[in-house]
């Protein structure tokens, strides 16, 4: 191919030169007839005022239960909400957005956790804020290992009550070989994201992790790492315990249950619910797990799950049963015994079980909460 002559380049310069100077000149008319289109004096077009849309108000829900006896139940939840039944429901706003966990050792001496770090104390006649030392969001709180008062919560976080305060706990947990010697160590906020349920021989949290006394006094960390049954390694999702060893249960979010249990040598091991105990068959509900109490007097452990459910299986595994089904979400379980059963639940659903019918409970609505969505659905019989 050969090249253009110099003056051949020079006409077709000369030619795009006068097209770019062309398209300047229409875009410069386009542009002072836009500005006049809109107006530059009198003719300004009418201002035009949007209204926002209002904040939506704040999600009733109540995440826990727990009571010393018939007549001395509380709840807890959001938006700040702690309710108390003594013969009739009252409701207490807090501050604090949500409350995660509630739980006491007497009717005078009663905990309640929460989002940032919130701890709030019951004595009897009132509620006070105390001071955490931590501004995580905390899930479980109540009595664990070494009889001690412990919260938990984001990011390995676990406090231990001291004194009228709380202290970070020591972070660390040996790993033992056979031998009895460590062969590894647990850093709390390392290596766990997050630390959820409390029972008085162990705390559990993700990846199925769970620490529990030490008990080697030669050895310095305060912790050693539980033996947990879990290959799946799935988050601790509710638990269930008391200072019998063989009451002491866990659940995680995959549905499986793990009952505490000690071997001939006298180690304490956590091992996976089954079937008659037969090894292949774990006995796993169909939904995750988000709340456990265990009726001791029936052998009867009750579960709640994310789907609405409220279920029952016999404490050795072998059967269960759906007891309540509904359209809504259930948080926690907690009884005074088999004919006095509470249920908590999203947009304020609290459930009553008096040993034959489920029955919705009108309580105390939070100003400025979100209505519940849910309709009251009466009783239903249950069905074991």
């Amino acid at each position: 191919m050969t090249q253009g002559t110099s003056s051949d380049r020079r006409r077709a310069a000369a030619l795009r030169s006068t097209v770019t100077f062309r398209v300047l000149v229409a875009l410069a008319a386009l542009f002072a007839a836009s500005l006049a289109f809109v107006g530059c004096g009198d003719d300004n077009p009418p201002t035009v005022i949007q209204t926002p849309l209002p904040e939506p108000a704040p999600a009733y829900r109540l995440m826990s239960v727990w009571g010393t006896g018939p007549q001395d139940v509380f709840a807890v939840g959001q938006p700040g909400v702690i309710l108390h039944y003594d013969g009739e429901w009252a409701l207490t706003t807090v501050p604090d957005t949500t409350l995660t966990a509630v739980w006491g050792v007497s009717s005078g001496d009663v905990y309640a956790c929460g989002h940032n770090g919130a701890i709030w104390h019951y004595d009897g006649a009132a509620w006070s804020r105390q001071n955490s030392g931590t501004g995580k969001d905390l899930f479980d709180i109540g009595r664990g290992p070494y009889g001690d008062i412990f919260a938990v919560g984001k990011d390995g976080t676990v406090l231990r009550r001291s004194g009228a305060g709380w202290t970070a706990e020591e972070n660390r947990a040996y790993r033992y070989a056979t031998t009895g010697a460590p062969i590894d160590t647990l850093i709390f906020s390392l290596d766990w994201n997050t630390v959820t349920r409390i029972t008085p021989y162990a705390i559990g949290g993700d990846r199925a992790t769970v620490i529990m006394e030490n008990g080697h006094d030669e050895y310095d960390h305060r912790w050693l790492w539980g033996n947990f049954e879990d290959p799946q390694h799935n988050l601790i999702s509710a638990a269930s315990g008391s200072d019998v060893l063989g009451d002491n249960y866990m659940a995680s979010e995959s549905g499986k249950l793990y009952y505490l249990a000690e071997n001939l040598d006298g180690i304490r091991e956590w091992k996976l619910l089954r079937h008659n105990g037969i090894q292949a068959v774990p006995s796993t509900f169909p939904e995750s797990v988000s709340g456990l109490w265990l009726d001791v007097d029936a052998d009867l452990i009750y579960l709640t799950t994310p789907y609405g459910k409220v279920a029952t299986m016999s404490r050795d595994g072998a059967w269960s049963s759906t007891v309540l089904s509904t359209n809504g979400w259930f948080t926690d379980v907690w009884g005074s015994s088999g004919a006095d059963i509470y249920v908590t639940g999203y947009n304020g659903v609290l459930y009553h079980f008096d040993g034959n019918n489920w029955t919705r409970l009108t309580v105390p609505v939070p100003d400025g909460a979100g209505k519940a969505l849910l309709p009251a659905e009466g009783s239903r019989r249950s069905v074991y």
